[in-house]
């Protein structure tokens, strides 16, 4: 029997809205310590489809972090004046 739509959200729903931060926290912890999370998590975690790549998970915070000292390092481009411009 195939599942319903509704029973697929019923089944998940424990994993967005107000849990999301929660689950992104124990996801990180599990990241750098697969151990450090209860059993049934890391379970789940590993359960995980990997979109058919086989190399593990990268941690999201280091990936913002990358991105916070790109912004940061950025030069921010200064316009270029109609009169400044020459032909």
């Amino acid at each position: 029997m195939q599942e319903s739509v509704m029973q697929r959200m019923w089944n998940s729903a424990y994993l967005s809205g107000g849990n999301a931060a929660f689950v992104e926290e124990l996801y990180e912890l599990y990241l750098h310590d697969p151990t450090a999370v209860p059993e049934e998590w890391r379970t789940y975690f590993q359960k995980l489809p990997a979109d058919g790549n086989s190399a593990t998970d990268v941690s999201h915070s280091t990936i913002r972090d990358h991105f916070v000292l790109l912004a940061q390092n950025q030069r921010r481009a200064q316009p270029v004046s109609a009169g400044s411009v020459s032909s």
